[in-house]
Order: structure tokens, then C-alpha cells, then sequence
């Protein structure tokens, strides 16, 4: 769970951060969380492609690092 604060965000921030410890809720680790919008990453990724096709030409870089977003989505975190 996250929170929207009102006023100063450092303080709201701790004041989560506070009312996290008390109910006792640990960290959350970030491989375990879900990635949002996964359900579209195919459809994301075709449209970059093409447009990196078009606008990147002999630049692999542009289509590695379009590889590594799609294992982030695709894989288990270890792999991905």
C-alpha cells in the first residue's frame, strides 16, 4: 500500500513510513511486486520497435535496451 500526502512530503513520508512500522508491515521487496501495465507491453513494445526501425537505424542499443524492458516484463525477476 502507498500514500498520497497533503503538505509537506517529507513529512507525510515519514508519518507513512511510522505508520507502516507500527502495524508491524515490513519492506516490500520490489521482485515481488507486480509490473503495472504488463497486459500492454507487447502492443508498447511492436509500436517502439517500429518507430526505433524508423528513426534508429544502426543503433542496436536502442532495440537491446527495448529487450531488457520486454525480459523485465516477461521473465521472473532473476532472468528478466
Amino acid at each position: 500500500m502507498d500514500a498520497v500526502v497533503a503538505g509537506d512530503v517529507i513529512d507525510g513520508g515519514v508519518a507513512f513510513a511510522r505508520e507502516l512500522v507500527a502495524r508491524g508491515a515490513g519492506p516490500r521487496r520490489t521482485r515481488d511486486q507486480a509490473v503495472r501495465g504488463a497486459g500492454n507491453a507487447a502492443e508498447f513494445l511492436a509500436a517502439k520497435r517500429a518507430l526505433v526501425a524508423k528513426t534508429m537505424r544502426n543503433r542496436p542499443s536502442a532495440l537491446a535496451l527495448l529487450d531488457a524492458i520486454e525480459a523485465a516484463v516477461k521473465l521472473p525477476f532473476a532472468e528478466g
